[in-house]
């Protein structure tokens, strides 16, 4: 290590206005090491430096004739971090070049009070976990969905090179490794994802949202549902379970557990919108909050909360789902039924307006998703049993934009606790819910911006006789 850390003072020697500084401290052993890194870069930003670069004790510089300040952006952003690899592949809809994994190994802050600000607000956000909690990569990362506007990306070839190849290392990264151009080398070697345990409370404000009913309640379904959320890589801000007045009675041991420690808010409704409770009180009660929506009887995913909220920091203003489908048009642009020609589980679709979601691969809807009432509760009423179009219907009318999040299985399996039927096999498979609820509510948004004109193709006559006058 000592060897890298001298390279560190050699290289600063060789330029002026550079100067290496070396901290050996741990100032509160409650916390792990790496959130010193904070610490030291908010002491020093009074110091005079027009920036600050911190290197890791394991990234050293390996070439002393070039000045990496000639390699440096020159659009006086206040950060500049390096890519590592593609951390979010796979698990954020509509990512760009930008929305790669930084590596916080190697980065570059302005001295500004701004950034002194951002620095402590990092720090507080740290965990108490010595060496398996929440690590400073992943606020950072978070912090740079939110502030892309105010950050730049450096050439990870010249201040982030591998020794060896990685695995899948994504070209962007592997040209001219080891290379002339590389002046800091990182040698740790190939990153493993399981070096990062993340802590579950990192401060997640999303709300997962759910309903149940009849025999389903009586079942294990609900409390394996809720364990796979509570066990999932990160906690969601709250788990709110709402039932109808008729369910939420003699509640199985289980369940009530979940309630009574905590884990859980039950709201009982005043009415019963079957499916729909899943997300309308919910809603109402928390609106500044994204809220997402699951099922009860699924084996959800360890990294279903954090898919859905990492690309809603990505994307605040969209719906984010793991699961939609397109339908798809005539051609004379009338919009087809459920079904008929559509593009199942949908990677990227073409279509915006024409994206239904559904809830069974978890939803994440942007905080005051629900409109005022204005006639929403009658249109659940004449369409209680398919949430899924009601919601993809609230969100075509506000114009609102659906982010689809790449995952390996859209749709989670059945949990082994839950019991045979569902909505989807006792009712909407078997009827003609769907259409009638797409016919009336989203074709009439939808229909006029594809609908082709048509002409009347009877013979042309003149009125009047051949003769005409001025």
């Amino acid at each position: 290590m000592w060897d890298i850390l001298s390279s560190h003072e050699k290289y600063a020697s060789k330029f002026d206005g550079i100067d290496s500084v070396l901290e050996i401290r741990h100032t509160d052993k409650k916390y792990a090491p790496h959130w010193e890194k904070i610490l030291v870069l908010a002491d020093h930003m009074d110091d005079g430096y027009d920036y600050l670069m911190w290197i890791d004790d394991d990234a050293g510089f390996i070439r002393f004739d070039e000045d990496f300040r000639d390699k440096l952006p020159t659009d006086g952003k206040r950060f500049y971090f390096t890519q590592e690899r593609e951390w979010f592949e796979g698990r954020i809809g509509g990512r760009t070049k930008e929305d790669l994994l930084l590596n916080t190994g190697v980065f570059l802050v302005k001295c500004c009070e701004e950034n002194k600000a951002v620095l402590r607000s990092w720090y507080e956000k740290r965990d108490t976990g010595t060496y398996g909690g929440l690590y400073d990569q992943h606020i950072i990362i978070c912090w740079y969905l939110a502030n892309k506007d105010v950050c730049g990306l450096l050439d990870p070839v010249v201040f982030n090179a591998f020794p060896q190849k990685p695995a899948n290392y994504p070209t962007l990264t592997t040209k001219n490794i080891k290379g002339k151009s590389t002046i800091i080398e990182h040698v740790t070697g190939e990153f493993k994802r399981g070096k990062y345990a993340w802590t579950k409370d990192f401060g997640c404000s999303a709300i997962v949202a759910l309903t149940s009913y009849g025999e389903r309640l009586k079942s294990l379904s609900v409390p394996s549902v809720l364990e796979s959320i509570v066990e999932g890589t990160i906690r969601p801000k709250k788990i709110v379970l709402t039932l109808a007045k008729a369910d939420s009675r003699n509640l199985r041991s289980e369940l009530r557990a979940f309630i009574d420690n905590g884990t859980v808010e039950l709201l009982v409704a005043d009415e019963d919108l079957r499916p729909h409770l899943k997300y309308y009180y919910a809603m109402r009660k928390y609106p500044d909050s994204p809220v997402i929506t699951i099922d009860d009887d699924l084996a959800y995913p360890a990294d279903l909360v954090e898919s859905l909220y990492m690309a809603y920091l990505a994307n605040p203003d969209a719906v984010c789902a793991r699961r939609a489908h397109e339908l798809s048009l005539s051609p004379s642009g009338s919009l087809n039924g459920y079904g008929k020609g559509m593009k199942w589980e949908c990677k990227k679709p073409q279509r915006n307006d024409c994206v239904i979601t559904t809830g069974c691969g978890g939803v994440l809807y942007p905080p005051n998703f629900l409109p005022e009432e204005d006639g929403l509760l009658e249109v659940i009423k004449r369409h209680p049993t398919v949430d899924d179009i009601v919601l993809s219907w609230l969100r075509i009318k506000q114009g609102i934009r659906c982010v689809v999040v790449d995952c390996d299985r859209p749709q989670p399996p059945r949990s082994i606790e839950a019991p045979k039927g569902g909505l989807w096999e006792d009712v909407n498979r078997y009827s003609d819910n769907n259409d009638r609820a797409i016919a009336e509510l989203i074709a009439p948004i939808v229909e006029p911006r594809y609908k082709k004109p048509t002409f009347n193709s009877a013979p042309w006559t003149s009125v009047g006789g051949d003769d005409w006058e001025d």
